[in-house]
């Protein structure tokens, strides 16, 4: 079993590693995600959606360099004449780059499992993107937009998709010690056809997540 606080000593590990006068900031995050996933396999639409928890921790690196890891699992109930209910699963880590102080380019490594009743799945997830910060209000909110490639990615039982693409969007709100946000999140992958059948698959989720900093 996957434990946050294991989650959070790697990324701790990692700051440590480069010296104790490099860590100069600690997040802890908590997430509360309503997430909707959909298969198109060439027999129908197959739709799923429910709550999605989640924790996380985001270490600051010398003065522009941001390390983080999540953990996020929740049951997704079906929703459509076909399918299932899914249990999912979700751990990662990443790292920003503030190139400027509202440009991050961004990298991750994530592996995410579906179950259910009949078979489980598991991913793997490799995203390269980039992160842009609106300041509004004098600093205090800041609209967020995010964009990702996502070059790797592999499924037990299925060929790599040829198209994989991540978005996300939202603001957030920002008072002493805390903040709080509210985004919309998009990921999208299109399968190379099997024979006459094409396959589409699509995770979005409502996120509203509360960070201490």
């Amino acid at each position: 079993m996957i434990r946050p606080a294991r989650v959070a000593a790697a990324v701790l590990g990692l700051a440590l590693s480069a010296g104790p006068s490099a860590a100069q900031r600690l997040s802890l995050v908590g997430t509360l995600s309503f997430a909707e996933h959909r298969v198109d396999a060439g027999f129908g639409l197959e739709r799923t959606a429910g709550l999605v928890a989640g924790v996380a921790a985001d270490v600051r690196v010398g003065t522009r360099v941001d390390l983080q890891g999540h953990l996020r699992s929740g049951t997704l109930r079906l929703r459509s004449a076909e399918g299932t209910d899914l249990d999912v699963a979700e751990i990662g880590v990443g790292a920003s780059w503030w190139v400027r102080p509202c440009i991050a380019a961004q990298g991750s490594m994530m592996v995410r499992g579906y179950s259910a009743d009949i078979a489980r799945q598991r991913w793997g997830i490799m995203h390269l993107g980039a992160e842009l910060r609106i300041p509004l209000a004098a600093g205090r909110i800041q609209g967020i937009a995010r964009g990702a490639w996502l070059p790797l990615v592999w499924v037990n039982g299925l060929s790599r998709p040829s198209t994989a693409v991540a978005a996300s969007a939202g603001t957030e709100y920002a008072v002493r010690r805390w903040s709080l946000a509210m985004v919309y999140e998009l990921e999208r992958y299109d399968f190379p056809p099997q024979g006459l059948m094409a396959r589409f698959e699509q995770l979005s989720a409502l996120t509203l997540e509360v960070r201490y900093h």
